[in-house]
């Protein structure tokens, strides 16, 4: 087993978890981000949606399931909205904006037009703070690394309708955070983003869309995306898991390696768990420099050894949770 590297500062594209650490940062909370992001389980779980020349995969969970749980387990009282029109939705915001900030999300990068970029990522989901509306502009943090920056309103409610991500829960989405109820324990937010955590990787399902099928879950959609890289199906898509899937997904990894190993009740099986997972990391690593030499073959072999040892991770999590 690969000795654990404890230490790792970069980039994280972590944006609605960077989202809620600044808005938990105004109400008096300073949590590190990783923390945050494990708080959200998405670290645990892998999507893949295969579509011709490849298809969009990364390890992961539902982003807006994540917030939710964050928030709750972090005692945080909160409500999520969306709207049918752009009028509605803006009004509501002016309104929120007069007292407070608000999570924005998803939207859709191809809008957002301070980014010189932005036309090269249509269709990419992503999630901004909104801090007050000036002389018709929306100011908003991107954790993207735009601060206090302007955005045209109407370009902005084009990003903000995010016509095409597909997780949204209705278009012109956001989250306000409200007053925090007590303070949990450090058991209660490990032992309950772990129990979480277990179910999203026990939520293995193929679903079909029409002619599409999405996998979510489990060593089966992992070793399905190698497959199709093995044979070259995923041709066109393999700059982006060089740049987006392989670095995300080993940073969760590491990430979540991390936060198991730093549990107060962690014991043998789940610091094994750790361990399978750190393997994890260092093996996306082996896949990023693979993918970004084309090599098609090796990093179909990475990735299956990365499906074989999710099962193994599941399974040793599970052990190390009975014990709790």
């Amino acid at each position: 087993m690969v000795r654990s590297v404890d230490s790792f500062v970069g980039r994280m594209s972590y944006c609605y978890s960077k989202c809620l650490t600044m808005i938990l940062q105004l109400k008096g909370d300073h949590y590190p981000l990783p923390f945050i992001e494990c708080v959200t389980t998405t670290p645990f779980g892998f999507v893949y949606i295969p579509e011709d020349g490849g298809g969009f995969a990364v390890n992961g969970y539902n982003p807006h399931v994540g917030v939710g749980r964050a928030l709750k387990l972090l005692k945080y009282d909160s409500k999520f909205r969306s709207f049918s029109n752009s009028s509605e939705a803006l009004r509501f915001l002016r309104r929120t904006l007069k007292k407070d900030v608000a999570l924005i999300g998803p939207v859709d990068m191809g809008f957002l037009t301070y980014d010189p970029y932005h036309k090269f990522k249509l269709g990419s989901d992503h999630y901004v703070v909104a801090t007050e509306i000036r002389d018709g502009d929306l100011i908003v943090n991107d954790p993207d690394g735009y601060v206090r920056v302007p955005i045209p309103t109407a370009d902005f409610l084009k990003a903000w309708k995010a016509d095409s991500i597909r997780y949204k829960r209705g278009s012109y989405s956001l989250w306000t955070v409200g007053r925090k109820r007590g303070k949990p324990s450090r058991k209660y937010i490990y032992e309950s983003a772990l129990r979480l955590g277990l179910r999203n990787l026990r939520e293995k399902q193929e679903v079909r869309r029409g002619k599409r099928v999405l996998y979510c879950g489990g060593s089966t959609a992992i070793q399905r995306l190698a497959e199709d890289v093995n044979r070259k199906r995923s041709s066109r898509w393999l700059r982006f898991y060089s740049t987006f899937t392989f670095r995300v997904s080993a940073q969760r990894c590491f990430d979540s390696s991390l936060f198991i190993k730093e549990a107060p009740f962690a014991n043998p099986d789940l610091l094994r768990a750790s361990e399978i997972r750190m393997s994890q990391a260092r093996l996306y690593g082996e896949a990023q420099l693979r993918g970004a030499q084309k090599g098609f073959l090796q990093v179909s072999r990475t990735l299956s050894a990365v499906s074989q040892l999710e099962e193994d991770f599941e399974r040793q999590l599970a052990l190390g949770l009975a014990r709790v």
